[in-house]
């Protein structure tokens, strides 16, 4: 391969390996912001935080575009790199207008809207879903000597079937649960 695949490759793989967009997209107070959110009953958008950004967007598209993808022959090498270099160019874009209107387009351009199959599974897990309060979250938890019970009554074809192997379930700590 020519010396300027290689070369912009690993231009590609510098600014690709300078950020984390999943880490820098994913609220550092998500929950705190969902208790908040759920106290407002709903009615008050949540306020995210995030990570410092590590890197200048502006400066890392500065980077992607000053690479000489025309030096590259082969039209299929270069179209593949051309759409890496669009792909990062939105991913930057996406990490400028973080916690802005405008990342929600950002985000369409790049991932395109959610398929119609999987919008429809999601309504039919809602539909099929009843909202919890706390008294039917609390049905839900056993005590330690039950969980304890079940667990014996889990284990009872393993004894049979390992019958040299010694097994128990403690409950030192029952009391503090």
């Amino acid at each position: 391969m020519v010396k300027a695949v290689w070369e912009i490759d690993r231009r590609l793989a510098s600014v690709s390996h300078a950020f984390d967009l999943l880490l820098q997209v994913t609220p550092i107070n998500a929950e705190r912001a969902w208790n908040r959110f759920r106290r407002s009953r709903f009615e008050r958008a949540p306020i995210f935080l995030y990570r410092p950004r590590p890197v200048d967007p502006g400066e890392m598209k500065r980077r992607l575009y000053e690479m000489q993808m025309d030096r590259i022959e082969d039209p299929t090498l270069q179209h593949l790199f051309l759409a890496k270099q669009m792909e990062m160019d939105r991913q930057l874009t996406m990490l400028q207008d973080l916690g802005r209107p405008q990342f929600l387009y950002d985000s369409l351009q790049l991932y395109g809207t959610v398929k119609d199959e999987l919008l429809a599974t999601a309504k039919d897990v809602l539909a099929r879903t009843r909202p919890r309060s706390r008294d039917d979250m609390a049905e839900g938890f056993l005590s330690a000597q039950e969980f304890a019970r079940r667990a014996e009554q889990e284990f009872q074809p393993y004894r049979r079937e390992h019958s040299s192997t010694k097994w128990s379930i403690p409950l030192a700590h029952a009391a503090m649960l």
